[in-house]
């Protein structure tokens, strides 16, 4: 007996399709390493002047926001996790 089919063709009852579509779970990794390791070897293919465009995205800057009775203070960037937490 066939299991039946999810929204996209998928098996779910546990057969073969299904274990294909975590093959990130199977091999012991998490969503988001799986999606760190895709988005690294998307951008290593892609060829100039897109690669520089794509590697300038993914930088990343926060800023930090104390808030005292209500009211929001001045926006401080955060150049350190620790130095942030610790204020």
């Amino acid at each position: 007996r066939m299991g039946s089919l999810g929204p996209r063709g998928v098996e779910r009852s546990g057969g073969a399709m299904s274990q294909a579509t975590t093959f990130w779970r199977l091999s012991g990794m998490s969503f988001l390493q799986m999606t760190s390791v895709a988005t690294s070897t998307l951008r290593g293919a892609l060829k100039e002047p897109m690669r520089s465009s794509a590697l300038a995205r993914e930088a990343v800057s926060y800023n930090r926001v104390v808030y005292q009775q209500g009211k929001a203070s001045a926006k401080t960037p955060v150049t350190s996790l620790a130095a942030s937490v610790a204020k």
